[in-house]
């Protein structure tokens, strides 16, 4: 019995970082929005690596918000259990990639 009630609150510990990390790319992704309208507008040439550094930080906020439940989902999948963990860490090995290395935002200066 003492197991069970373990395992329940090291799972709402989980899902209390999982929602501040979803509430963090949340409103990080909505300040970065304004913040590159205002950019592009004024054109404010020398905040753009503040909105870099800001954007990196929202998409690894982002990545713990999703691939918590996104696991848990597939781990719970019955059909093709194996597949759905291939693809899972596929698409999560692909995302930290990008959000790493830059692939696509400019980060690190590689533009595909």
């Amino acid at each position: 019995m003492a197991k069970k009630k373990q395992n329940k609150q090291r799972r709402e510990r989980t899902y209390d970082v999982v929602n501040l990390c979803a509430c963090i790319a949340l409103f990080i992704t909505a300040f970065l929005f304004l913040t590159r309208w205002i950019i592009s507008l004024f054109d404010f040439a020398a905040l753009n690596s503040i909105v870099s550094i800001l954007d990196l930080v929202a998409q690894i906020a982002l990545l713990v918000a999703i691939a918590f439940p996104a696991y848990r989902h597939v781990r719970g999948c019955t059909n093709n259990r194996r597949a759905w963990k291939t693809c899972y860490w596929i698409a999560l090995v692909v995302y930290i990639l990008v959000v790493f290395l830059g692939f696509g935002f400019g980060i690190t200066g590689f533009k595909f």
